[in-house]
């Protein structure tokens, strides 16, 4: 029945939810979107997941780009497992930074969101698909040297994890990231597509995400034309969203109150 199918998706939600174990999911988390994706979210309702080959560091899914032999000496790729996978990246970092804007706002239009952990995840997970607890992941990256990384892959065991049923050893592919990036602090969503269900000839993942709901404030470039600023704040609050929209000023000159007095003989 479909009321069973939904329960027991509910009840295994918490296995879908990886290296976040200690963390409160009532957290800030966030994420900066280039103008035209922001409001293509506010337009079409719509988050979007990317395949992770689209991402740029090269050591992303290093796994997929090599061969494994089973013990009987056959080859075995992964291009089935690595087509099936579509991600989503954001981070804990509170702090507003110059390289956060110069790294993820090249073109010096992008606006930082923020919701938390449990809005974002709640909202992602949807237990009425049946194949829920092995399709939606939530998962803290963890950073290691390329050794480790190399160590991890090279044990049989790991291997072996990434063509279980239940999923997590070929989520936990994406969620590790050399210790260069540590300072990103990232937490990704992962869906694992079916191929059954879904054309995997397709780049993207969209689900439903309504941003009046479910963010909580909009922080724009401190580069971003003030004029332009202006007019799309404006079409945002005619959108529903009624909370906080600023522009960053961490490139504004503060205004000293400078006084000094002038000692006369």
């Amino acid at each position: 029945m479909i009321i069973d199918s939904v329960q027991e998706n509910l009840e295994f939600k918490h296995k879908c939810v990886m290296n976040l174990e200690n963390i409160d999911f009532d957290i800030p988390i966030y994420r900066v979107y280039p103008i035209d994706r922001l409001l293509q979210l506010f337009n079409e309702k719509k988050n979007t997941l990317v395949k992770p080959l689209m991402w740029d560091d090269p050591f992303e899914n290093l796994i997929f780009q090599q061969t494994a032999r089973t013990s009987a000496g056959h080859r075995v790729n992964f291009d089935d497992l690595r087509e099936c996978l579509y991600g989503q990246c954001w981070t804990l970092n509170i702090d507003e930074t110059d390289a956060l804007w110069r790294i993820y706002s090249p073109n010096k239009n992008g606006i930082r969101v923020k919701t938390t952990l449990r809005k974002l995840w709640d909202n992602f997970y949807d237990p009425k698909y049946k194949w829920a607890m092995i399709s939606y992941f939530i998962g803290k990256i963890y950073y290691w040297t390329e050794l480790e990384i190399k160590n991890h892959f090279e044990n049989p065991e790991n291997l072996r994890e990434i063509f279980e049923t239940n999923a997590r050893g070929i989520i936990n592919t994406v969620l590790i990231k050399r210790k260069a990036f540590e300072h990103e602090n990232e937490v990704r969503l992962v869906f694992r597509a079916n191929k059954e269900e879904f054309d995997l000839a397709k780049n993207v993942y969209q689900y439903n995400f309504n941003p009046v709901e479910i963010l909580d404030e909009l922080l724009f470039d401190p580069r971003f034309d003030n004029n332009l600023f202006s007019i799309i704040k404006g079409e945002l609050e005619k959108m529903g969203f009624d909370k906080p929209i600023e522009k960053s000023n961490l490139y504004q000159p503060p205004n000293f109150d400078l006084t000094f007095k002038i000692w006369q003989k």
